[in-house]
Formats: C-alpha cells, structure tokens, sequence
C-alpha cells in the first residue's frame, strides 16, 4: 500500500472505545442529529476552539472539512471502529 494510502495512526495504536467513553450531552448537541448522522461521526469531546470527533470512516476527510466549515472551529479525528460509531450513533442520536 502506498505511504500516502495508509491510515494516519501511529503503528500498533488501538482504536478508541467509545462505549467506555462518557460522552457530555453539551459535546453532542454541538453536532446536529441529521449532520452526525449524514456525516457517521459522534463528538467526543471538545478542548478550546477544537472538537475532537470519531468518524465511521477514518480516512472520511471530507466529512472532517465538512464539520470544519459549519462549525466554524478546529475538528481532530481520533480513531473508533466502525462499529463503536455506529453504536455510539444510535444511543446518542436516535432515531425518532
């Protein structure tokens, strides 16, 4: 695979859990339901002007830009499986 193709984490790190993460519900109204859904991505926290968020797809960076631009604020990504997003998605942002 080439250098520019692989994922951007350090060798050998873990993907983060969200289920064992206590999310506030202040970090999650920052994100509306309908764009976190559109989006796959869950808030988890926010440090100054910049929002830490976990993507469904890692590599997703027009999903990233995205927040960045209707946010108006710095977005990170941190690594979560797919999985644990879809899961932290739904419990944060059910469907009604």
């Amino acid at each position: 695979m080439p250098d520019d193709m692989r994922p951007a984490f350090p060798p050998g790190a873990s993907p983060v859990d969200l289920d064992a993460m206590e999310i506030s519900p202040e970090i999650i109204r920052l994100v509306s339901p309908e764009l976190a859904r559109r989006l796959s991505i869950v808030p988890v926290s926010r440090t100054d002007d910049t929002l830490t968020v976990a993507p469904k797809d890692p590599l997703d960076f027009d999903a990233l830009d995205t927040l960045r631009y209707v946010l108006k604020m710095n977005v990170e990504g941190i690594w979560a499986t797919p999985e644990s997003v879809a899961k932290a998605l739904a419990r944060h942002y059910p469907v009604e």
